[in-house]
């Protein structure tokens, strides 16, 4: 545990977890047990992200606020928050844009999201991840 955080990193320097099954794979989890963060933009340039069960999809129709919302593109992620897909984490993401985590998420006794790395995962209570600032709950799956 550090600063308040109940957490704990997964290294797997052998196992790519760029996507939600090579995650589970290489943390040797669920994929239900898996978050991955998706960074969503519209037409206006409105961005936000979503945090959402590995096992699950995101209906971009669902996502509120956004309009003709489509997924963030690599060059994006790396301009505008110096991430790559596949290392976006659950926690620490930029307080002014918007987070949506799916209500299934809530009901984990804990999840892996990646640590920055899709060498290095992190598990984490789902309660820390809902509490972020900007955070709300939402049901996103199809």
């Amino acid at each position: 545990m550090e600063k308040g955080i109940d957490a704990k990193f997964i290294e797997h320097p052998g196992a790519d977890g760029l996507t939600s099954e090579g995650a589970a794979s290489a943390t040797d989890m669920q994929l239900s047990q898996i978050l991955k963060v998706l960074c969503f933009v519209d037409k206006t340039a409105n961005k936000c992200f979503v945090i959402i069960q590995g096992s699950k999809k995101v209906d971009i129709r669902k996502i509120p606020n956004l309009k003709k919302a489509r997924i963030a593109t690599a060059q994006e992620l790396k301009e505008w928050f110096n991430l790559e897909p596949g290392c976006v984490p659950p926690i620490g993401l930029p307080e002014e844009i918007q987070k949506y985590v799916d209500v299934g998420v809530k009901d984990l006794p804990f999840a892996v999201g990646s640590a920055g790395s899709r060498f290095v995962g992190i598990t984490i209570k789902p309660d820390y991840i809902i509490n972020q600032k900007n955070t709300g709950l939402v049901e996103l799956s199809l």
